[in-house]
């Protein structure tokens, strides 16, 4: 178990790190398409590039924010309940997660099948597909997390791991 925790880990800080390249890179692109217009030069890739790795980042983020439990929840009545109820709750959301992530799945799958050869306005190079494929993986990731969730969550803590 010790093994998968370090192997989750890596995994989490690696998107981290791909999530803080996709914000320093939209940041760039920002300032390119900015620079760009105050010299009346008409340039397209900066803004679709950098609503593709908003895209990109969104779906990043919500790997990492549901491996920490910090995905959106109201919790006005949760605060006040016991943790073995909050437990339960917490499960609950998780399964929630993971049938929202089935539901995802399978229409980011539909979309990379019927977007296949698709190219972007300006970015000939670019099809949508591999934005597509993107979401595709981190949904995946997403159900990993809640499932490692709901694990750590029903499974009895031994003594030694609460120290």
């Amino acid at each position: 178990m010790k093994k998968l925790a370090i192997i989750n880990d890596k995994l989490l800080k690696t998107i981290e790190f791909l999530a803080a390249l996709l914000l320093a890179s939209i940041a760039v692109m920002i300032l390119i398409q900015v620079i760009s217009r105050a010299l009346r030069i008409g340039l397209q890739w900066p803004d679709e590039m950098s609503r593709f790795a908003y895209v990109a980042l969104v779906f990043l983020g919500n790997v990492v924010a549901v491996s920490r439990k910090k995905n959106i929840t109201i919790t006005v009545i949760l605060d006040y309940l016991p943790n073995v109820i909050r437990k339960v709750f917490d499960v609950l959301i998780d399964i929630l997660t993971l049938i929202f992530g089935g539901f995802a799945i399978k229409g980011s799958l539909m979309l990379m099948t019927s977007a296949t050869g698709v190219h972007a306005n300006s970015l000939v190079w670019f099809q949508l597909n591999y934005l597509y494929g993107l979401v595709f993986l981190c949904l995946i990731f997403m159900c990993i997390e809640s499932f490692i969730n709901i694990a750590v969550d029903v499974m009895p803590q031994r003594e030694e791991e609460h120290l």
